[in-house]
């Protein structure tokens, strides 16, 4: 009787996540019609460099990147966010700037590499994919290459260090060293090691990160569920 029970209770269990991998696949699959990734404008001013032409771009104006366009933000107190094709995002303080390297997004889903590179003062990322195998999401930093996965994470160009706020982050040096940083630890990128920041903090930058990140996965979530309602498998069974 136990055996039988024991049974019983694997069938339900295999049955359950059958469900799960159901709904998750037509949430991606919901999701994956578009594979593009968009920069748009939060406070003030920022220009968007493609091709050797620069466009000044205003707030709320949505443009989709490609490869080797240049992002700056201008003006104090200016916020820029890039919302990439996996939902994750990252956040351009005033005057700072990125060049985008990859935005390579298969239809399929089998490829997802996004990288950039940092050129001028801060980024505040949130990436909330777990990538896997060969794909990746990987910013460059004066030399040195951060890969991330399921990570929130501040790195500053001018000030040569990256911070983890939530998870950990893969450092890699010009020198091919690699190191990895943890929750709350920093890296000097000039001396390749540990560094105390305390002093260097923005606390004004990580309380706002902190609050549009707090509003926008809870936005996420909620599209999230959304989708999982509008996609719901027993439906689509039934209208197959």
């Amino acid at each position: 009787m136990k055996i039988f029970t024991n049974k019983i209770f694997l069938v339900v269990l295999a049955l359950i996540i059958a469900l799960i991998w159901v709904q998750v696949y037509y949430i991606l699959s919901s999701y994956s019609r578009d594979v593009n990734s968009y920069a748009s404008l939060v406070k003030w001013v920022w220009t968007l460099t493609r091709d050797t032409k620069s466009t000044i771009l205003k707030v709320d104006e949505k443009k989709q990147l490609q490869v080797w366009d240049t992002i700056a933000t201008m003006w104090q107190d200016s916020i820029l966010v890039i919302e990439w094709w996996d939902k994750s995002i990252t956040r351009l303080s005033w005057n700072s700037r990125v060049v985008i390297k990859e935005t390579d997004i298969s239809k399929d889903l089998s490829k997802i590499n996004i990288s950039f590179e940092l050129l001028k003062w801060k980024t505040w990322s949130t990436v909330v994919s777990m990538f896997s195998g060969e794909n990746h999401f990987k910013q460059e930093i004066n030399g040195s290459v951060a890969a991330v996965r399921w990570t929130i994470f501040e790195a500053s160009s001018d000030d040569n260090y990256i911070r983890v706020i939530d998870h950990e982050v893969s450092v890699e040096s010009w020198s091919w060293e690699t190191k990895t940083i943890h929750t709350w630890e920093a890296i000097d990128l000039k001396s390749f090691s540990l560094k105390a920041l305390q002093n260097a903090i923005d606390k004004s930058w990580e309380d706002l990160n902190k609050t549009l990140d707090k509003d926008y996965l809870k936005n996420l979530q909620a599209d999230i569920i959304n989708q999982f309602k509008t996609n719901n498998v027993f439906k689509n069974i039934a209208n197959n």
